[in-house]
């Protein structure tokens, strides 16, 4: 899970100066990542979680690392819209569903941010093997 601004009109350095947040990750138009070139800047805060923690946990803290700068993170957010990269994967032999939930005091600091939600669903089956009887 990350909060991200990306366009071509992004500087990831200003967004960085305005915000006072270091980013996980930045891209810069033109530069190459493996064999693809960039064609959009991006700035990126990722929440830190490991992997396997559940969505609440990558949320809160992604929000922990976002609290301290709120003011400025909301000033710069007028200007640019920001997103909320959800990144969810789910075995299908699962019975239940993954649980993906928002809190209202969530949508509420989103919607301070105009920011949008962008949630990538994975569903994977684990492989079978058949047996012979």
């Amino acid at each position: 899970m990350a909060l991200a601004f990306s366009g071509a009109d992004i500087d990831p350095d200003a967004i960085t100066k305005a915000t006072g947040i270091e980013p996980t990750k930045i891209q810069r138009i033109g530069e190459h990542q493996g064999r693809i070139q960039v064609i959009i800047n991006r700035w990126e805060l990722e929440s830190g979680a490991k992997a396997e923690d559940g969505f609440d946990a990558h949320l809160e803290s992604l929000l922990n690392k976002l609290l301290p700068y709120w003011t400025r993170l909301v000033q710069f957010s007028g200007l640019h819209k920001p997103i909320l990269s959800c990144l969810v994967r789910q075995d299908s032999t699962s019975y239940s569903g993954p649980a993906v939930v928002f809190p209202a005091a969530t949508v509420h600091k989103l919607a301070e941010l105009n920011a949008a939600i962008d949630i990538d669903l994975y569903i994977s089956s684990k492989s079978s093997t058949v047996k012979a009887t």
